[in-house]
């Protein structure tokens, strides 16, 4: 968790940019209480808290992972377009 008014998190920060540059997910998770409670309760912040700034941070993360991960060449899907084939007149399905 990143706290930007610690020297500390900066300082560990900058030296994490410094040595994988590539790598990084520019989104920080913000310390939060919420994060830190969630385990005492035997939950994650997703379901302890999903509207929680930590909650959210992570869910940008993990999509963030999720497209890095896809093929360059995958069409994006578009839930919002559907495409429907029609079969013409003595075709085979």
């Amino acid at each position: 968790m990143f706290d930007g008014r610690t020297r500390l998190s900066n300082d560990v920060a900058a030296n994490v940019r410094s040595h994988f540059p590539n790598e990084l997910i520019d989104i920080p998770i913000p310390r939060a209480v919420r994060v830190s409670e969630a385990p005492s309760y035997n939950q994650t912040v997703m379901t302890y808290d999903p509207l929680s700034p930590g909650a959210i941070a992570y869910m940008k993360v993990a999509r963030e992972i999720a497209e890095r991960g896809k093929p360059k060449d995958e069409i994006k899907f578009d839930s919002n377009v559907v495409n429907i084939n029609y079969k013409r007149d003595g075709e085979i399905a």
